[in-house]
């Protein structure tokens, strides 16, 4: 029988990503992405013209609905999927939100392709966009134009932000995505038993759950949110308890503690602090910043600046010779700043002090060499276009 209904039929193109009989490229269960698909809610609404999600709820034009294809629908939750399970709609920021969505939906179509899922509307089919096989959704955003042609990728619907950006909300959707990506893969390997086989995109997902290739982002993601702490208040309730005889305490978030950020100019990162900054700033823009100091060096000190809440941190560059950050942390003794943290960006081809700062201090290298072993030590990775 037919389905003519829009929402029964996208009710039944995501039940098919968990269970599906077919084999046919495009139409095949793949409940790593099917587990995500079916918790959105969904919702009919004409504010969009095609579909929309903001990881929580898939926002529907039901006159859309009803020009797509069966297999259209099965990957269009595919990509959505996709983009919520690598938190996409998490790592916007201050972005521009079409770019940034059109950058994440064209990241996740060569995702759908290597599962062999091709969407007619796929940008992974065309060769304009070859340029952005294996690069990140930063890459990608960073390399568009402002404006992308709005002609191309239409009918792949937009991403949102989730709706609750509040560094407690984050913490909470982060919890609940990686919830339903264990749960995915735990379901996408029962799939694979009964197939008799694994995937090879499914293998590199499996690798990448090792610690150690986490990508840099989330490692940076994680020790900034940690650096900005919460605290219970008697002053404001939770809202959630104020039906009940008791009094449950609210929380109040705090204010990111003052921080240090080292930047090595010399000219083999010349390419890849910006990316580094962007990521930051999209995880600043979402958390209560109080006074942050950025230093460049080379040989020496090259510049020193301040940023505080609501300034964007863009510093220019300055220096491109030689390699010591020895004379930053003397001058972080000398003007007696209160910093509680450390940021490092850097080739690692750099001296160090010998004895650790008394504060935490997380480094991104830009090459496979490490930074000082006080230091948590993490690979910078972008892929340059050729």
């Amino acid at each position: 029988m037919s389905i003519t209904d829009p929402r029964e039929r996208l009710i039944a193109a995501r039940m098919r990503l968990i269970r599906s009989a077919s084999q046919t490229p495009g139409e095949q269960a793949i409940p790593y992405w099917g587990v995500p698909a079916t918790r959105m809610e969904l919702v009919e609404t004409d504010r969009y013209p095609e579909v929309a999600c903001d990881g929580q709820t898939l926002f529907y034009n039901p006159e859309y609905i009803n020009k797509c294809s069966n297999k259209e629908l099965h990957a269009m939750f595919a990509r959505f999927a996709n983009s919520i399970v690598k938190r996409h709609h998490l790592r916007m920021g201050p972005r521009n939100p079409d770019k940034w969505s059109f950058s994440s939906l064209t990241a996740s179509d060569f995702a759908l392709s290597e599962a062999e899922i091709f969407a007619p509307n796929s940008l992974a089919t065309e060769d304009s966009f070859k340029w952005a096989k294996d690069l990140s959704t930063e890459a990608i955003y960073e390399t568009l134009p402002d404006e992308p042609n709005g002609t191309l990728g239409s009918g792949r619907g937009q991403l949102l932000p989730c709706p609750d950006m509040s560094p407690a909300g984050r913490k909470e959707e982060e919890a609940r995505i990686t919830d339903l990506e264990r749960e995915g893969i735990t379901e996408q390997k029962k799939h694979n038993s009964r197939r008799g086989n694994t995937p090879g995109w499914f293998q590199q997902i499996l690798d990448k759950l090792d610690e150690s290739k986490i990508p840099w982002q989330e490692h940076l993601r994680r020790f900034m949110v940690s650096k900005n702490p919460t605290r219970l208040t008697y002053t404001k309730p939770n809202r959630r308890f104020t039906n009940y005889p008791v009094f449950i305490p609210g929380i109040k978030k705090g204010e990111l503690s003052e921080g240090l950020i080292l930047i090595d100019t010399s000219g083999s990162t010349s390419n890849d602090w910006k990316f580094f900054l962007s990521e930051l700033n999209g995880i600043l823009n979402s958390l209560e910043v109080s006074d942050i100091h950025v230093i460049q060096c080379d040989a020496e000190v090259a510049n020193y600046s301040c940023f505080s809440s609501g300034d964007r941190i863009e510093p220019k560059i300055h220096g491109t010779g030689g390699s010591d950050f020895r004379p930053a942390f003397r001058m972080v003794e000398k003007k007696s700043l209160s910093v509680e943290w450390c940021l490092i960006f850097s080739d690692m081809d750099i001296a160090f002090p010998e004895a650790a700062p008394p504060y935490p201090c997380i480094a991104f290298s830009t090459t496979d060499k490490k930074g000082p072993t006080w230091a948590e030590n993490y690979k910078f990775k972008r892929l340059i276009i050729e």
